[in-house]
């Protein structure tokens, strides 16, 4: 039944999925589809108007007077115009606005609107795709809001009263306006806000930005100070250093190409050609101190605005203390960082899992994040259920099959998602600023606020990472810090050393850095973990685990396709000891792992060094002291004595109760 505007419902579905996917093949089928965007457009209540494929509007066409929501009067400008492109006019009269990011073609819109702290996604779910690159993103209309933009880097515009863009879903010569959402259901929902950052001053509430504060503003500041009529060698390592600290993004470049243009020696296709010739070997020893280095040969001091939160027009600048003196009493008053995991996560925290290949890091840490997910207990402890992001850096697809198991096991968890994608969080520069991956992770994490961020592997998810060195561990640290910032803990899943001592693989920055860790080890078919270090409570806790196969669906065969899962297994509470036998148990357990063999002699001399052993500096007692607790922890089975010396138990099978390992 027709509408009093003339389109069917039919008519309107068809209109809306052009918008969404249009596949032309001939210049007629643009028509139509353009019309039918159009048509849809005006239907739903949206003005619009038609304008050429090069998005100019038609000579002696006045648009802002004649846009309209009749579709008749649209197809009446189709017939005189038939390859005409859909324009919409932005500000009050359809009460939104577009803030245009140009990016492609020689701009960097996109490089400029990070530098002001945004992406696409944190400002608008409503996001149109351009087809040089850039996008359209639309918001709700602010009163008086016109196209000034002098405010902002020359490749973001601004779009309101007096201006218009093309509309979702227009195809112009340069190809498709792609939007996955529908204007007229995003005008009803509500449109974003504008961010008053993104104001022009007058109509911003918010404070100007400070010179410095922006990011690379110390680079841009140490990089004015070098003449651009320098020397070849100074200009190379220049060059070079901003690579290494921007990650070779187009950030850097275009810094590098602002800075270059001011000697007619270096064009803009020496200053490309130069950057894109930079390797990993070539900037290995050149980082941003070298830019410093020549900056304050030329006299650039090194304290700059960034040293200050706040810088006032007239006297001296004003730093404001990151310092906080608390006393006793402040500090009993301090309420404790709320727990993701009882007594071992906590919000904010940064863990790692550990183990050798094969051992079960992959099967523990999904099945921790989806006890999150759905609120309930993990080997024994509580956890606060909350949405959880596992990023699937390394074997996406047999994730997949594990997530089912679970699910098929424990039931559906609408909070645990699988991120997949995710392939390089470093990019060669510190904080992530030039890895794709890590901006768009960290704007899902903003948007989404989950309680826990599982990266698995490390190795997978930091290619090229240099471990054996300070600075790329640095770098690792320093990117999961980010991702906490809004209050996610982060656990990496992580290989250990050779030596299987529990210990991260690579520089013991990681190690250091850690709020939490947590070793795997395998014997007689059940996996035990154990945590070597925990920065605020005891490592005495410790489980257990064995690998399941679960039936998750058939092949094209009818054969069974299974995965594997974690069994959780539930340990017997742990023997309680005397101080003086867990005190001699700590030396031993500082001198092994659970494979390493003791002898008594060496034991017991690192023992009696101990002047908690007992109370008598007598030789003699020392000893007796030091057996008695050896017989002790040897009774209660928590130290194994052997031919070659004593050693660590085991836990093993033997330890459970009703435990089927072929289950």
């Amino acid at each position: 039944m027709p509408t009093t505007n003339g389109l069917t419902t039919a008519q309107q579905n068809a209109a809306f999925d052009f918008i969404l996917a249009p596949e032309l093949d001939c210049s007629n089928e643009k028509q139509e589809h353009n019309l039918r965007v159009a048509q849809y457009l005006a239907h739903c209540g949206i003005a619009v108007f038609p304008v050429d494929g090069n998005k100019r509007p038609f000579p002696g066409f006045k648009w802002k007077d004649k846009a309209t929501t009749d579709p008749a009067t649209v197809c009446r400008w189709w017939e005189k115009y038939p390859n005409a492109v859909p324009a919409v006019p932005t500000g009050s009269e359809n009460g939104f606005d577009v803030l245009d990011v140009d990016h492609g073609n020689g701009k960097l819109g996109l490089g400029d609107l990070w530098s002001l702290g945004f992406t696409p996604s944190t400002l608008s779910p409503y996001t149109v795709h351009t087809p040089s690159g850039g996008r359209h993103i639309y918001l709700r209309h602010k009163d008086g809001l016109t196209n000034s933009a002098s405010h902002l880097p020359k490749a973001i515009d601004v779009r309101a009263d007096g201006g218009y863009v093309l509309a979702p879903g227009a195809w112009s010569n340069a190809g498709l306006y792609y939007a996955n959402w529908d204007l007229t259901e995003a005008i009803y929902r509500g449109l974003p806000r504008w961010k008053p950052e993104l104001l022009p001053p007058s109509k911003a509430d918010a404070p100007k930005r400070t010179p410095g504060l922006e990011p690379f503003g110390r680079v841009r500041d140490a990089l004015s100070a070098v003449p651009a009529d320098c020397s070849y060698e100074e200009w190379n390592s220049c060059l070079m250093a901003l690579h290494h600290e921007t990650g070779g993004s187009d950030i850097g470049l275009e810094l590098a190409q602002d800075w270059s243009s001011d000697d007619p020696r270096w064009d803009e296709m020496e200053v490309d050609a130069k950057w894109k010739s930079y390797g990993r070997s070539d900037i290995a020893c050149i980082g941003i101190g070298s830019l410093y280095r020549i900056a304050k040969g030329y006299g650039w001091s090194a304290i700059t605005a960034e040293d200050f939160e706040d810088i006032e027009d007239e006297g001296e600048p004003e730093t404001a203390s990151r310092l906080r003196f608390l006393s006793p009493s402040d500090c009993a008053l301090s309420d404790p960082r709320p727990y993701v995991m009882k007594g071992l996560i906590a919000q904010r925290d940064i863990g790692c899992i550990v183990g050798a290949p094969g051992v079960g890091k992959s099967l523990l840490a999904p099945s921790i994040a989806y006890s999150i997910a759905l609120g309930e207990s993990v080997f024994g402890r509580r956890v606060k259920q909350g949405p959880v992001f596992y990023v699937a850096a390394e074997d996406a697809h047999g994730m997949r099959g594990r997530v089912t198991a679970l699910k098929n096991e424990r039931g559906e968890a609408e909070d645990f998602t699988l991120v997949e994608g995710v392939a390089d969080l470093l990019s060669e520069t510190v904080h992530g600023c030039g890895s794709q991956d890590f901006r768009e992770l960290c704007d899902a994490v903003r948007d989404q606020r989950p309680s826990l961020v599982v990266i698995d592997t490390l190795a997978m998810a930091f290619p090229g990472l240099e471990e054996n060195s300070a600075e790329g561990m640095g770098r690792v640290v320093a990117i999961a810090r980010d991702l906490t910032e809004w209050g996610a803990a982060v656990i990496l899943v992580h290989h250990d050393t050779k030596e299987g001592g529990g210990l991260p693989r690579g520089h013991s920055l990681l190690n250091g850095a850690l709020d939490f860790s947590i070793q795997l080890k395998k014997s007689d078919g059940v996996v035990s973990g154990k945590l070597t270090k925990i920065r605020n409570g005891s490592c005495d806790a410790c489980f257990a685990f064995t690998i399941a196969a679960h039936v998750i669906g058939t092949d094209e065969d009818g054969d069974t396709i299974t995965a594997a899962i974690a069994q959780t297994l539930e340990a017997p509470p742990a023997p309680s000891v005397s101080m003086r036998a867990a005190l001699v148990l700590s030396v031993l357990e500082r001198m092994c792992d659970d494979e390493t063999t003791i002898t008594e002699t060496d034991w017991r001399t690192e023992a009696l060094g101990e002047p908690d052993l007992c109370d008598s500096d007598k030789t003699d007692s020392r000893r007796a002291a030091f057996r008695r607790a050896r017989d002790e922890l040897v009774g209660a089975g928590i130290v194994t004595k052997t031919d070659a010396g004593y050693r660590l138990r085991q836990v093993s099978a033997a330890d459970f109760d009703d435990v089927d390992l072929d289950d």
